[in-house]
């Protein structure tokens, strides 16, 4: 009893072995045909030409209107400036906060140099910005100051702890863009990779669809001389 079960199976393998034997040429040429077809429609995807810009970034500074809208929240501030960046570049830049890379996918990239200037460029304008915000943050404390017969440049004795670091950092702030040149932004070098077409998922796929196709062909053709017989 064991046997038979076995003997069936060993029948059945037979005549399906047959069965494609008989059908082989079709098959094949299905399979050809499909395979083929598969390369003819992607081709331009095979030909194509697609390249990666990207480079590293860092947020030395905020803006003040940034900082406010965040609470001081440091990874929201970073979020909220390089959403700002990708606005002002041209179409289809994208960020990586965590990494803190800029990235573009492009069929024709421009040379290094032209990206170089829209971040400087970029840089310049938020750098400013900070800028021009710290010293109306400085003239606005003067004022108070003034009112308190205080003079900033010869020093001043306040009970406020918090508003006196205030000041002090918004004047370190102000020498270290206005002295030591430092910007909002630091910008790393720019890289431009071609990216590989990916032929072989497509190969494979079409390759699979044109098996399956010749044994549907060949299932119906048998089913319909059977019926006949």
């Amino acid at each position: 009893m064991t046997k038979k079960p076995k003997l069936n199976d060993e029948i059945d393998l037979i005549k399906i072995i047959n069965l494609i034997l008989k059908y082989k040429i079709s098959a094949l040429i299905i399979i050809l045909v499909t395979f083929f077809s598969g390369i003819a429609i992607n081709f331009s995807k095979f030909t194509e030409k697609n390249y990666k810009v990207s480079v590293n970034y860092s947020i030395l500074y905020h803006p003040s209107r940034v900082v406010q809208l965040c609470s001081s929240i440091y990874k929201c501030m970073n979020e909220q400036i390089s959403n700002e960046i990708i606005t002002l570049l041209r179409d289809g830049w994208k960020f990586d906060a965590d990494s803190q890379i800029f990235s573009l996918r492009t069929s024709s990239p421009l040379r290094t140099e032209i990206y170089k200037e829209e971040f400087d460029q970029i840089n310049e304008n938020l750098t400013r910005e900070i800028y021009d915000s710290a010293v109306n943050d400085l003239i606005e404390i003067d004022k108070t100051l003034q009112n308190l017969e205080v003079n900033v440049e010869t020093g001043f004795k306040y009970r406020d702890t918090g508003f006196n670091q205030i000041i002090l950092k918004t004047k370190r702030l102000i020498y270290s863009i206005e002295k030591n040149q430092k910007k909002a932004l630091y910008i790393g070098k720019i890289k431009i990779n071609r990216i590989p077409n990916r032929i072989a998922p497509t190969l494979v796929f079409s390759l699979i669809i044109g098996v399956f196709l010749s044994i549907l062909y060949i299932l119906v053709s048998n089913a319909s001389r059977s019926v006949k017989k």
